[in-house]
């Protein structure tokens, strides 16, 4: 589960080797005007021929080179300042197809706004408050998980533990988190990386949650802080572009695979985290 990601691999056979689709879920997230109406298949129009007024910045970061994975995608639309509405597209291995159109979503031409208060890149009012209204059938777990992405940003684990426990009073949706539905965290670790705008720095918090309803078969989420801040934004869309070797494939954005190379080389990964995945029957990624 992602919600709001730049893409970061370069060529189909980056979603799996056998070019397969990703279990999971993409969401990013999208702004329209019903008064301000246009043919749907333009790129800056919605299905209903209502015009896009904002998209949540981060999923077009490097989309005229990198599509994103091949995996599902759900569309948050939010018209007016209140009519929710999405689009989903699934990802089906019998289709047989090498790039789907919607791993190319959303367009690098549509109005976005990166500035605090104007975008639509939180997870909270923005993310959460939209998965609210859209059907489980279509959402699957993504609205739990969502309590994972926000809290993993707390500075430290008795932090983040806190955040988990009381999630309910970290949302303003007041919804409870994953901690309701038997997740408990286990195993955590802050990373320290130095930004390629050599005056900035970048703490990336990566945490292990397990869930044993089920004792013989160990169900487990990793969670990785997003890219957040301006560090983040200096790695992946400045000077970072080209594409580099990473776990035996081609084409990975060079920023995300050098700041994952360092967080998986940190110390605390091999005696935190990897003993922590090692008891997984089944790991999510979030």
């Amino acid at each position: 589960s992602t919600s709001g990601p730049p893409p970061a691999p370069r060529g189909p056979a980056m979603s799996n080797p056998s070019n397969t689709c990703l279990p999971g879920l993409r969401i990013y997230t999208e702004d329209f005007d019903s008064e301000k109406s246009c043919p749907w298949y333009q790129p800056w129009c919605t299905p209903g021929g209502e015009q896009i007024t904002n998209v949540d910045f981060a999923s077009q970061i490097n989309i005229e080179t990198y599509p994103h994975p091949k995996m599902a995608t759900l569309v948050l639309r939010l018209g007016d300042g209140y009519k929710v509405e999405y689009t989903y597209r699934p990802c089906r291995d019998y289709e047989n197809r090498r790039l789907y159109d919607h791993q190319w979503w959303p367009s690098a031409d549509l109005e976005s706004d990166m500035l605090p208060g104007w975008n639509n890149h939180g997870l909270d009012e923005h993310y959460e408050r939209r998965l609210r209204q859209i059907p489980s059938s279509i959402r699957g777990p993504s609205l739990e998980y969502i309590s994972v992405a926000r809290c993993v940003y707390k500075s430290s684990y008795n932090e983040m533990r806190y955040c988990l426990n009381n999630y309910e009073r970290e949302t303003s949706s007041r919804l409870g988190g994953a901690v309701d539905y038997g997740w408990t965290p286990f195993a955590h670790m802050s990373h320290n990386t130095e930004s390629r705008i050599g005056f900035l720095s970048d703490s990336d918090a990566v945490v292990v949650l397990k869930n044993d309803r089920n004792p013989s078969h160990r169900r487990c989420i990793v969670g990785f802080q997003g890219s957040d801040g301006t560090s983040d934004l200096g790695n992946f869309a400045f000077g970072s572009n080209d594409a580099v070797g990473y776990c035996g494939r081609g084409g990975v954005h060079r920023g995300v695979a050098t700041e994952l190379w360092k967080i998986t080389h940190n110390p605390q990964y091999a005696d935190e985290i990897v003993p922590a995945l090692e008891t997984c029957k089944e790991v999510t990624c979030v």
